[in-house]
């Protein structure tokens, strides 16, 4: 019964994962404009890094607007032949421990002309199609990420333990040249004990 339990939640979570990565349509206001796009939210992904991934995944220079990435006459063969104006946000979704991102993607035809379902029916399922694609390729971006961060914080440790052993050896040297010192004071300190011996000895022999 468990085991059939735990099946059922996995088999929900996956079934919640899927729906949540489909996008949806979404109005967005740009400029104070209502302009209709779509919104895909990605679970377990900081929405800074699905900002940078969306920013590596278009390819282009952008400027803002609105608190949005502009992407200003941009051409997306995946998309369609002609040139589009294109908007996009990333947003966190829920609380900050969720660490859930959601985005706003927006295509219009340029000065605001939103596309239309009907008349642009190809160019709309693209866009579709051009988002969840995008998912994998944020993943793997994360991915990518991570292994940099590791990198960089490997590179730090390494630096520190280099630094270390230079200490250490620093300290070495300095314990074996206080070493040395020691030994050559204890050196000079026996001959003067010997030739203070001696001097005694004569001064004893002269008062006989």
């Amino acid at each position: 019964m468990k085991k059939i339990t735990v099946l059922i939640a996995i088999t929900v979570l996956m079934t919640v994962n899927v729906i949540a990565q489909v996008p949806y349509k979404e109005n967005a206001i740009i400029d104070k404009q209502t302009v209709p796009g779509y919104s895909i939210v990605l679970p377990d992904l900081d929405p800074a890094v699905v900002e940078s991934a969306l920013a590596e995944y278009i390819g282009a220079k952008s400027g803002k607007a609105s608190g949005f990435a502009y992407y200003n006459n941009l051409n997306i063969p995946k998309i369609g032949t002609r040139n589009y104006d294109i908007y996009t946000k990333v947003v966190r979704e829920g609380k900050k421990k969720d660490n859930k991102a959601k985005v706003y993607f927006v295509v219009t035809k340029g000065n605001m002309n939103p596309m239309d379902d009907a008349a642009d029916f190809a160019e709309v399922a693209n866009i579709k199609v051009y988002l969840e694609e995008f998912i994998p390729f944020a993943n793997g971006h994360n991915v990518k990420q991570k292994i940099s961060d590791l990198n960089k914080n490997l590179d730090k440790e390494q630096k520190k333990l280099s630094s270390a052993l230079k200490q250490r050896e620093k300290a070495q040297k300095k314990l074996e040249d206080m070493g040395k010192d020691i030994s050559t004071r204890q050196t000079k300190v026996s001959d003067l004990q010997n030739e203070l011996n001696k001097a005694n000895t004569l001064l004893q022999q002269f008062k006989k």
